[in-house]
């Protein structure tokens, strides 16, 4: 009976000792089947994260993602003040919203444009962009890229 109650002690300790080793992140990936990632800047995002999003601005910081790990769905929050670019984002009416919310919450159903930005739909936020993808194929066929 003491060995049995070792024996499970240990397991628990070691368990508990490989989840923290392996990160909280790898478990809630897997139970929450996401993937959250932040980057200072577009150039760490396109060096790092594999995703394209040719939308986000030059001066696009505290970028934050998150991503299915089973599907092409992600959503995408960064800081900036700059506009998104006519050659690749055209304003259209949302008729889609994220799958995720990264960032600080913003509430997309009381958003009536949105910018197609070719896979991607994007809403401008207090505190700069908001995209996703997929967004919807009306929305995406109105995208100039």
């Amino acid at each position: 009976m003491r060995k049995t109650k070792l024996a499970l002690t240990a397991l628990a300790v070691t368990t508990s000792a490989a989840i923290l080793l392996t990160g909280c992140s790898t478990v809630e990936d897997v139970l929450h089947k996401e993937k959250r990632s932040t980057y200072e800047n577009p150039t760490a995002f396109d060096d790092d994260s594999g995703i394209e999003a040719p939308w986000l601005p030059e001066d696009a910081t505290g970028i934050e993602v998150t991503r299915s790990t089973q599907a092409n769905d992600a959503a995408i929050s960064a800081e900036s003040y700059a506009d998104l670019s006519s050659a690749l984002c055209a304003p259209v009416e949302r008729q889609s919203a994220p799958a995720y919310q990264p960032g600080p919450e913003v509430d997309v159903f009381k958003i009536s444009h949105a910018f197609a930005c070719g896979d991607w739909t994007v809403v401008k936020t207090d505190y700069g962009w908001l995209g996703w993808t997929p967004g919807h194929p009306d929305e995406k066929a109105q995208s100039p890229s």
